[in-house]
């Protein structure tokens, strides 16, 4: 590998990682967004058991609850909140490993640059 071919390398890694840090931005986003709508799900899903308008979960009979059950049924009836929130949490975690791999990358192309220009 000569020098030109490690410079390209180098752009090119620069490139991944501005657009993954771009997408990172977006997924940033998409996770407050999931994390929002999951715990306004279970304000509401709360406030509907307190009151007595939900009756049923998932063709059970919900009744007269103690405070520490109603948490966890409101959980329950969350989970789809729940697992786009975990989605999203987990495809940011994805992204910032994948952009510390590609700096990982970037500083190795970097010093085979230093090594063969001071040759």
């Amino acid at each position: 590998m000569d020098i030109i071919d490690i410079c390209n390398d180098m752009n090119k890694y620069v490139t991944l990682i501005a657009e993954a840090r771009r997408k990172l931005k977006a997924t940033a986003q998409r996770v407050g967004d999931a994390e929002a709508e999951y715990y306004k799900k279970k304000g509401i899903v709360n406030l509907q058991l307190i009151a007595g308008k939900i009756i049923e979960f998932e063709g059970e009979r919900v009744g007269s609850l103690t405070a520490s059950d109603r948490v966890a049924v409101v959980k329950a009836m969350c989970f789809q909140q729940l697992a786009e929130k975990e989605t999203a949490k987990a495809k940011y975690k994805a992204l910032v490993t994948y952009i510390d791999a590609l700096k990982a990358e970037l500083n190795a192309r970097q010093s085979q640059f230093r090594y063969l220009d001071n040759s």
